[in-house]
């Protein structure tokens, strides 16, 4: 038999050995849930087909079959993994505008000191608001430290005698005492509203709390 022949036999036996591609069914059922399989979808399933890699081998059903599998296998853990991206997403889903809103109101009063401030300093509220900011909290625990603070010197205000502060700074719409704290005018008389509430009274270069 000549060359020639022997490579035409050879080349039509390799034209006979099927070049196996198979089949792997991706299926929905009625609840969502995700399957795939090499047999189909069952009733009340919605599928689709996910086709996978040619491979060209002699022995040709059992390296189908495990090619289906491997494809089975990959394709679930693909989808798992992508449920699980989603699950993850909606736990920790993005807050609403108005929240975001509010978290920016709050943050740029923390980083902000108020007019008249002394050489711009913060309060000790405004920095633990602001810390609290820095570090990416909600807004919910912004307004908690907030008014945390507020309470505090509300306590503090209650437990200490009513003994006048000596002022240092005023503008337009209040002033700033020597400890740092603000008294905002009531409306343009001589009574002020400290910061923890209470009602306060200036005369001169002082200022009675009660």
């Amino acid at each position: 038999m000549s060359r020639t022949m022997k490579i035409g036999i050879l080349l039509m036996l390799l034209g006979a050995v099927p070049s196996l591609k198979a089949e792997v069914h991706k299926c929905i059922d009625e609840s969502g849930h995700v399957t795939f399989s090499s047999a189909g979808c069952g009733a009340g399933a919605v599928g689709s087909k996910v086709h996978i890699n040619q491979a060209n081998v002699v022995d040709g059903s059992s390296d189908r079959q495990l090619a289906v599998e491997q494809e089975i296998r990959r394709q679930q853990e693909l989808e798992e993994r992508r449920q699980r991206r989603n699950q993850t997403v909606i736990i920790g889903q993005q807050p609403s505008g108005a929240e975001q809103h509010r978290r920016m109101e709050l943050c740029r009063e923390a980083r902000n000191p108020y007019k008249g401030s002394p050489n711009k300093q913060l309060t000790a509220r405004q920095r633990a608001m602001a810390e609290q900011c820095n570090s990416g909290a909600s807004v919910s625990e912004v307004e908690r430290i907030s008014a945390e603070y507020k309470e505090r010197a509300r306590r503090e205000a209650q437990a200490a005698p009513p003994t006048p502060t000596h002022i240092t700074n005023c503008d337009a719409s209040g002033c700033w005492d020597s400890a740092g704290q603000r008294y905002n005018n009531s409306g343009g008389g001589p009574v002020f509203i400290r910061q923890d509430g209470r009602p306060c009274v200036g005369t001169g270069n002082t200022m009675n709390c009660y």
